[in-house]
């Protein structure tokens, strides 16, 4: 198994036509086995990359057949063994809760203790291509006020869904409703979300 993205030309720039797709943190899980809609763009030809720091879970992918549809990678969240600009799309289910022993500032000037959003953020809006999405869920342990913090300082719109948004926003993407009864109730957790982030068209602007 290669731990670095680049020294795979057949995954990610032998398909610079296509889309591709890079999965954080999948475990055992890959959202391809949650998403149908996701499972047909792999089919018609998407270059799906899954990237994870526990590497006998990388390796348990690759023996449920994940050779076949994709590649394992060996990378942290806090440094992408990706070029810039690298992904059409970016999925993170389930990733954040690990990320919240950091304080973080809220809009209203509170501390929570959420994740180290800098480099995590910062990582997210340099590999992601100017037109693409990062889609985020959250549904077993969301942290509470993850959901909230300001984004648009790392270059992001966000929209954020919950309650019955978020039911709607599973049914586009083909991802059974099944997830939500994974969610803790332990009062320790946020409500389950998912959020799109893209990049911020002014901000780009002013840059260029």
């Amino acid at each position: 198994m290669n731990n670095n993205i680049e020294s795979r030309p057949d995954v990610v720039e032998g398909k610079k036509e296509g889309k591709v797709i890079i999965e954080i943190g999948p475990g055992l899980a890959p959202s391809f086995i949650l998403s149908d809609k996701l499972d047909r763009e792999i089919d018609d030809g998407a270059s799906y990359v899954a990237i994870d720091c526990n590497l006998e879970e990388l390796k348990g992918m690759e023996d449920i057949g994940l050779r076949e549809r994709g590649a394992a990678v060996a990378g942290d969240l806090n440094k992408l063994p990706l070029k810039d600009k690298t992904a059409n799309e970016i999925w993170a289910l389930n990733v954040l809760s690990g990320f919240k022993n950091i304080p973080e500032k809220m809009p209203d000037g509170t501390s929570v203790t959420t994740l180290g959003f800098s480099k995590i953020f910062k990582e997210l809006a340099r590999v992601i291509k100017d037109d693409g999405r990062i889609i985020i869920g959250e549904i077993y342990t969301p942290v509470k006020g993850a959901k909230e913090v300001d984004l648009s300082k790392y270059g992001f719109d966000k929209q954020v869904f919950t309650g019955n948004e978020l039911k709607e926003f599973l049914k586009e993407n083909d991802i059974s409703e099944e997830i939500l009864s994974e969610h803790s109730e332990c009062e320790r957790w946020g409500e389950p979300f998912f959020m799109v982030l893209t990049k911020n068209k002014a901000e780009e602007s002013e840059k260029v």
